[in-house]
Parts: structure tokens; sequence; C-alpha cells
């Protein structure tokens, strides 16, 4: 896909607009150079070159030029948008919660000499930060997410005659994976959903000033707009939550600080990002199949990790064991189809497994949620099953049922993580050594909180069943 398709629109404004600043400077519609190949640092002519994956789109879009730029000279200025995650609300949506960036497009002036003219060219160091907050400086941004030094770009055919440029960065053999909304999911908080990004020119012309394009007009050109997602045939937009300012940052701290132009122009800088859509390397694991990283489900709370391994414990009962007999034809009609009948928490208690069912290994463990909280709790099993209602919830154990030894509690959090199961059953009552071909049922009855509407009133409920087939 080739990005000069997105065009440039000068927004030009009086002069007298832009006194409170003395690093913008007007400049000529900039001329589109080509691509630049990152891989080989070759620079391929317009239109001889375009992005090779089938489904390259445009995620991030601020290239509604001002008619103006910023005179950054050995300053790193920063500036801040947002890609979109799947959870980010229409018409900003999202189909990833991380992208495979592959490409991205750059707008400059610079007074250097260009290297067909003998002269070194234009350079810059291009940063990008999948997780900034507005106005970071580089100490507070930390350690880029992706960074490339830039050399031997398009520049001027005499030392101090302005020329600027746009051109698109191939990055075959350098993708990189930028996290949506900063974490995977949307906030509605800029600085908590909003990635960075920042220029800064190598080659300082003491006598001359050079920089980034000045760009993004909301006005006239929506945020969002010419991205896969928003407005996809527009030739211009402003970033999706670009904010009207950015961060100067200046060797030595003297000049460091965040500005703006008082809208006058809006104060952001250049930036096209593309990223192949069809591309799943950025996913990452996804056992539950949601659609969203598994490291993201359990950073976002989507999806507990109660043993801290890094696994969701959803995916982990698919190994141990299979839940059954849920929340289905309760009492007092307190029915929850996913857990066991409705607690005083207004959703049932749910008895999930994790680790396996090998004898050998010895490393079933059980994980109890949606409890109220400092309750204590019993572990019962039986190797037949039933369902019949048991004081607010049903009792999903038939023949002869036992109980584990020790009492647990739910703690503040209403959950409980019981490791070490089949060691629990050996060592005291039941005093029960599971062998392999054995098929056990367990279910975990608990104290509840005083009745509510939601309730039976007689304070005490169970879990769902859950049976385990042991293996060797």
């Amino acid at each position: 896909m080739n990005l000069a398709l997105l065009g440039v629109s000068a927004l030009l404004l009086p002069a007298a607009a832009f006194a409170q600043t003395a690093d913008i400077e007007p400049c000529d519609t900039p001329q589109y150079a080509g691509t630049f190949v990152m891989a080989t640092g070759e620079l391929i002519p317009p239109g001889a070159k375009s992005f090779p994956e089938a489904n390259t789109q445009v995620i991030y879009n601020n290239n509604a030029d001002s008619g103006f730029f910023y005179g950054s000279a050995d300053a790193v200025v920063f500036d801040e948008g947002r890609v979109p995650s799947i959870s980010s609300p229409a018409p900003a949506a999202g189909v990833r919660n991380s992208y495979l960036v592959n490409g991205f497009q750059i707008a400059y002036c610079t007074r250097e000499v260009d290297v067909s003219f003998g002269g070194p060219g234009a350079a810059m160091n291009v940063y990008f930060w999948e997780d900034y907050d507005d106005c970071a400086d580089l100490a507070a941004a930390g350690t880029p997410t992706a960074s490339f030094t830039l050399t031997g770009l398009p520049a001027s055919d005499a030392l101090e005659t302005l020329s600027c440029w746009i051109i698109d960065i191939d990055l075959t053999g350098f993708e990189f994976c930028l996290t949506a909304d900063a974490d995977g999911a949307f906030d509605d908080d800029p600085d908590l959903d909003g990635f960075g990004h920042a220029y800064e020119m190598i080659n300082f012309v003491a006598t001359g000033s050079q920089g980034p394009l000045i760009t993004g007009d909301p006005a006239g050109a929506p945020y969002g707009d010419g991205t896969f997602y928003q407005n996809p045939g527009a030739t211009v937009g402003t970033g999706l939550d670009n904010e009207d300012l950015f961060y100067k940052d200046v060797p030595g701290g003297a000049g460091s600080g965040c500005f703006f132009f008082g809208g006058a122009p809006f104060a952001g800088f250049h930036m096209v990002i593309t990223a192949d859509l069809d591309d799943s390397t950025c996913v990452g694991l996804d056992c539950n199949g949601n659609g969203i990283d598994d490291l993201f489900d359990i950073l976002n709370g989507t999806s507990p990790d109660l043993n801290g391994n890094g696994i969701p414990d959803e995916c982990e009962l698919l190994g141990p064991g299979t839940p059954y007999c849920f929340g289905v034809g309760c009492p007092c009609g307190n029915d929850d189809p996913t857990a066991g009948c409705i607690n005083s928490t207004g959703a049932g208690a749910l008895l999930d497994g994790f680790g396996t069912s090998s004898v050998a290994a010895g490393d079933l463990g059980f994980s109890v949620t949606q409890l109220a909280p400092n309750k204590v709790m019993l572990v019962a099993l039986s190797d037949q099953q039933g369902n019949k209602p048991f004081f607010d919830g049903n009792l999903c154990l038939g023949g002869t049922i036992r109980r584990l030894w020790k009492h647990f509690n739910s703690g503040a959090n209403g959950q409980v993580q019981i490791p070490d199961v089949p060691n629990l059953f050996a060592i005291g009552q039941p005093f029960i050594t599971f062998a392999p071909g054995e098929t056990w049922n367990f279910q975990v009855w608990f104290r509840d909180s005083p009745p509510t509407s939601s309730t039976c009133g007689k304070k005490a409920n169970l879990t769902n069943g859950y049976a385990v087939t042991f293996q060797p």
C-alpha cells in the first residue's frame, strides 16, 4: 500500500497567530519522496514500491498539514495519539489488541544538503512508545517500544535552502508489535490509552532550523479519519485522540517543556502508521479463544489467574477435569447457569480446577471464586454425582459423601486457591488415595452472608460440581 495516497492539506494561517512561538516556520507543501526501505537503506521512487502484505491498513493517521514545521534543532519532540483495541467504542473500534506495525510515514523540513549534491542528507531518530503519558520527557517515557535511525534521507540542493518531504518507511524485517490502547483495553483516559512517538533530527544545522511538519486539524480533518476503522477513503485526518500539545526535550534541560500553539496551528506532528491486519504475530497465546492475548486477559481482569502462572484459570480447567451441575433449578429460583446457585454476591460460586489429573504429578488444585468475603468453606467428594436442593444451592454429589478434614476461608476478595489436593486428601480425613482410572466428583460448601433478595435465606450455599478422572 502506497502511503502517498494519503495526501496533505495545507491550512495556511496568518503568521501573526504564531508570534508566541519562534520555533514555528512556514513551509511549502512537502514533496512525496517515495519509500525508504529500512532493511537496505534504499530509497525507492514514488510508484515503484508498495508494501507487500495483503492487508496492510492505516491504524493511525495524523497528516492534515498546517503549512508549518517545527524547528526542533537538536531536541527530541514528542507527540501522542491512540490506536484502538477491540474494546474501543465505535466508530474507533479496533480489530486487534496488538498490531504488527510494518511501516510508518514521516514528514519533515530540512536545510541539510542532499546526498546527491555531496551532502550527508537528512538524518533522524524516530521513536515509538506503546504506553505514553501526555508531555512525558525521555526519562519519564522510558525505553521505547521501537526506535529507528534513518540516514541519507532526501534533503536540499544547497545548505540553508529549505526543503520539505514526506517519506514512507518500509519496516519489512524490522516490524514491531504495538499494543492497542496501551494495555490492550480501552480505559477512556488519555494517559492510560495513549501511545507516543518522537522525532530527533541528528544532523544539526547551526544556522537554520529543521524539524517535523506540524499536522492535525480536528475542525477540518476529523480525529481518526483516513484509517481502516473510520472513513478509510479520506485523504487527510487528525490522529485519534491526538492532544493539542507536545513535549520538547532539549539536551541539558534549558528550553524543555510542554507546549501548544493555542490551536493555531494544532500542536501535533506528522505520523501515519500501518499494520498488517491479517497477521497474528502479536496476539500471543489465546487459550480461551476470545481474541485477546492471555496476558491482557489477566492484566485487565477479564480472566483470573489465582495461581499466578500466567495462564487464565479457565484454560487450565480444560486439563484436570470437567465442571458440571451448574445453577439451574435452584431452590428459590436463584439460578446461575455458569456456576453454582446465586449467593449473596449476586452470582453463583464457581469451582474450577488447575494443574493436571496425573496421579504421578500430584498437582491437581482447585480455585473457588465469586464467594462472599471471609466465609468458612469445606471441600467434599463422592464417587457418584447427584443434583438436589441443599441449603441455598444444589448438592451435586451422590452416594457416600465425604469431606476434607481441612477448612478454608474465602478471604477479603471472596476467592481461594487450593493447591496440592491429592496430598490433602491422603494425609487426613477421609484418607483417600486417588488411583489412575478412578473418577471422583468434588464440590465446595460455604457459609454465606446474611440473606438478600437473590438468596433463599439459609445462609449457606454450594458451588457447581467438578469431576476428575485420574490419569497415571
